[in-house]
């Protein structure tokens, strides 16, 4: 697609937290800008990705096995964006999708950037 243009991040500084009903939250380095109908998508392995809005794809890797079990039985994850003081910027959930091609997709998206 002309002019479109999707930015994959691989996102070096983020953590999990599990509250005491078992819910998940992601905590992430805030944007600039707002969240547009965010969702992760799931390879049902070991990869994660946040598509937050319609240009910015952010890659999590090396996520927690105690984690990846939380994950496998949700649907959605609650996130949380925060600057480098550890203030909340903001609050959002994003409904979680499964995808076993997952990699080959990002590495396909990755490719169109350069």
């Amino acid at each position: 697609m002309e002019g479109f243009k999707i930015i994959v991040v691989n996102e070096e500084y983020f953590d999990f937290i599990v509250n005491s009903s078992g819910k998940l939250m992601l905590i992430i380095v805030s944007r600039t800008d707002v969240p547009f109908n965010p969702f992760i998508v799931y390879d049902n392995k070991k990869l994660l990705a946040l598509f937050r809005d319609k240009n910015e794809i952010i890659k999590l890797t090396y996520i927690p096995r105690k984690v990846l079990k939380f994950i496998k039985n949700s649907d959605e994850i609650s996130i949380t964006e925060m600057d480098y003081d550890n203030n909340a910027v903001r609050q959002y959930r994003a409904r979680i999708v499964r995808d076993g091609k997952l990699k080959k997709k990002l590495k396909k998206e990755t490719k169109y950037l350069y």
